[in-house]
């Protein structure tokens, strides 16, 4: 076989990080990403020992994932610190697979520090947040039962913009908040004046601004004063603005809903969109279609043009997806491998082909820089829930729109094929 090349710093590689290495644990070859993030030369880096480079704390999750590939797993994911040549650390997420018929296996990977940076503020910013007793992100409030009047002090009335000194009615109150979110909070509020239970507390999430200004807020209160019956008499509270803890927690969810190399939906957010939409389509009686697809003779592709090209080939078959999937609601998401997975939500069987048709064609006209003359194509599976209104399960319109595919690929190839009942 001959031996892979590291990728050429151009934009179109779509590859962060990539190294081949031998089963002794000695790299062989690196790409210039990899060398410029560890601070070495690539020439340095192709001979050393794996196990130099990474933290001493990860050395064990390393090895095991080195032994999981000679034990002949076809795929390892694992996550481990590298070192610099200042003892500072960088966290590198890999994807390993075997090189076939060889001693070697190969590696992509990304830098996954700054994730792994957020994930460990989050803990600590979420608990600065349950103690946080004044400053500019948070505001106090004194809500008077029995006149339904609430009081705001100075950094309250900043965020809110309101007037300082004057106490509000509830109604103006949830007047400057979101529209959505103002009913919920005159309820909230209206139940604090009259809930005698002792373990009575307001707890709501609220949003002020408009679009790219919007911030996010957390009010929080309870009753601090009842009358001899225990009605309420005086609720006290905060306001804490959380909107950077809403990014980060956004963030964190991004990451751990896409897949690293194609920037696609990954399989666990099609897990759960599949699940929503299939409950949404029962309830309104709309169809909801499923495509599945395959690249065609992917290991062939990959064999001949060596695996980087075929990760640049699942990056731009992912491009050419999403730009014929335009509709919100849809969700385009790499299934695994070689493998895509489209949700169309309110989606007949016969709107669910056209739309196989137009992605044929866009990958039809596919052209790679690396290999200009090799043909690229796909095979779908198109499967549509029952049209009698029957709630469909996501286990059975898989299976059916993977037969499809089957029978799709068993057919010749760059086709469609409509499952049937």
């Amino acid at each position: 076989m001959n031996p892979v090349a590291p990728p050429m710093a151009t934009a179109a590689t779509e590859v962060e990080l990539f190294s081949l290495a031998g089963r002794d644990g000695y790299l062989r070859t690196v790409n210039e990403s990899f060398a410029r993030l560890l601070g070495r030369s690539s020439a340095e880096l192709s001979t050393t020992s794996i196990l130099e480079l990474v933290h001493p704390d990860d050395i064990p999750l390393t090895v095991e994932g080195m032994a999981a590939l000679e034990r002949g797993d076809a795929e390892v994911l694992f996550e481990n610190r590298f070192l610099q040549p200042d003892g500072s650390t960088v966290w590198l997420q890999w994807v390993a697979r075997p090189v076939p018929d060889s001693q070697e296996w190969w590696a992509t990977g990304r830098d996954v520090s700054e994730f792994r940076r957020l994930l460990a503020g989050a803990v600590d910013h979420v608990a600065r947040l349950e103690v946080a007793v004044g400053g500019t992100s948070t505001g106090s409030w004194q809500l008077d039962a029995a006149t339904g009047r609430v009081t705001v002090d100075v950094p309250m009335a900043a965020m809110l913009s309101l007037a300082t000194g004057v106490s509000v009615s509830i109604a103006d109150l949830a007047a400057v908040v979101d529209e959505t979110d103002r009913a919920s909070l005159m309820a909230a509020l209206e139940l604090a004046r009259t809930d005698q239970s002792p373990t009575a507390a307001v707890n709501l999430d609220l949003r002020v601004g408009e679009s790219a200004a919007t911030r996010h807020l957390s009010l929080r209160g309870k009753t601090v004063e009842r009358d001899r019956r225990g009605r309420p008499v005086r609720v006290v509270g905060l306001l804490v603005d959380v909107t950077d803890n809403k990014a980060m927690e956004e963030h964190l969810m991004r990451l751990a809903m896409s897949d690293p190399l194609t920037g696609l939906a990954n399989r666990r957010a099609f897990d759960q969109t599949l699940r929503t939409e299939l409950r949404r389509a029962a309830r309104s009686g709309q169809p909801l279609t499923m495509l599945m697809m395959d690249i065609d003779h992917f290991k062939r592709f990959n064999d001949t043009h060596g695996h980087l090209v075929g990760d640049d080939v699942l990056c731009t078959v992912a491009r050419a997806l999403t730009d014929v999937v335009a509709r919100p609601a849809d969700l385009v998401s790499r299934f695994g491998g070689e493998e895509f997975a489209i949700v169309l939500p309110d989606t007949t069987a016969t709107a669910g082909a056209a739309v196989a048709s137009r992605l044929l064609d866009a990958v039809r006209a596919v052209r790679l820089r690396q290999a200009p003359d090799a043909r690229i194509t796909i095979s779908i599976g198109c499967a549509t829930t029952a049209s009698d209104g029957v709630a469909t399960k996501a286990v059975d319109l898989l299976a059916r729109a993977d037969a499809a595919l089957y029978r799709a690929k068993d057919g010749g190839r760059d086709r469609c094929v409509l499952a049937t009942d």
